[in-house]
C-alpha cells in the first residue's frame, strides 16, 4: 500500500477552489481518473467513519449483497 499512497499523493487533484475559479478540464495540462472501492479506501487507511458516509451500495460492494450482482 505504500506505493499506492505515494502514487495518489503525487497526483494534483482539482479542488473545489479550482472548479470555482473556472479551471476547465480541457485547459489542464493533464488529467488522471482514478477509482477506488470501499475495500481500497480501507486498505489505504481511510477511517471507517469516513467510508461509512458513502451510499450502502458502495460500502457493501457487489459481493456484499446477494441480490446486487443479479441486478441489471
Amino acid at each position: 500500500m505504500t506505493a499506492a499512497r505515494r502514487f495518489l499523493g503525487a497526483l494534483k487533484l482539482a479542488s473545489v477552489a479550482d472548479l470555482e475559479t473556472g479551471v476547465e478540464p480541457t485547459k489542464l495540462a493533464e488529467a488522471t481518473r482514478c477509482t477506488v472501492s470501499a475495500a481500497g479506501l480501507r486498505a489505504l487507511g481511510v477511517a471507517e467513519s469516513v467510508v461509512q458516509r458513502f451510499i450502502p451500495e458502495f460500502v457493501e460492494g457487489m459481493a456484499g449483497n446477494p441480490n446486487r450482482s443479479r441486478q441489471d
